[in-house]
């Protein structure tokens, strides 16, 4: 091809030639099928969780109210 003075690109890929998969492939299918669960459950139930409301879903789980006097009382 460099002698025709055609430009040299990246080598073509075999359509052959079989497909690795990896960690984010397999990360990536974890995530559409969340979401695809997550969608589901709004549409048969009209919640996201599916109806669930147990301590895992609740924000004070994660961030707990300081129980400790304020300094300015």
């Amino acid at each position: 091809m460099i002698a025709k003075g055609l430009k040299v690109g990246p080598k073509e890929r075999d359509p052959t030639e079989e497909v690795e998969v990896g960690l984010l492939g397999l990360l990536k299918l974890i995530l559409y099928l969340l979401i695809f669960v997550v969608l589901a459950g709004k549409f048969f139930t009209g919640s996201f969780l599916w109806e669930y409301e147990g301590k895992w879903t609740n924000l004070k789980t994660y961030m707990p109210v300081s129980t400790l006097p304020l300094l300015s009382q």
